[in-house]
């Protein structure tokens, strides 16, 4: 279904300006290119979905990243933001884990490229789900 021709009407409706609702819109196709750009990262090769599958860490943060997406859903529902920003905060320390792994495999010169890009990915997920909430967040408080 297109949205796009929602936006206006929407926009009136709420009176929440229609940037906001094209911001929402942006984030929300973007975090599916990148949730498909992690599938091929997380595939690429035996050795890699391996290595992958036995990172506590990326297992941590898929969780969490699961979590979250169900916790949004339900902030959209209840409008109670309080849950979201204690899995954000969670994800923010997990953020650091994983911008460690980043930097400890540049230095090794790690050839794992579809593991460097699917921590990378996460990374930019998480990022991305941030500012999802914060305009979820924000349209909200309207």
């Amino acid at each position: 279904m297109k949205i796009r021709s929602l936006l206006e009407p929407s926009s009136k409706e709420t009176r929440i300006p229609k940037s906001v609702f094209e911001a929402i819109q942006t984030i929300q196709r973007n975090m599916v290119y990148t949730l498909e750009m992690q599938i091929n990262a997380w595939w690429a090769s035996r050795e890699s979905h391996l290595l992958l599958l036995n990172a506590p860490t990326l297992r941590r943060t898929q969780a969490l990243t699961e979590n979250l997406f169900r916790t949004l859903s339900g902030m959209l529902k209840t409008g109670k933001t309080d849950q979201v920003s204690a899995t954000i905060a969670e994800l923010d320390e997990m953020k650091r884990e994983l911008s460690g792994l980043l930097s400890k495999a540049e230095h090794a010169k790690a050839e794992a490229t579809p593991v460097y890009g699917y921590v990378w990915l996460s990374l930019e997920l998480h990022g991305q789900l941030v500012r999802l909430h914060e305009l979820i967040r924000m349209v909200l408080r309207k």
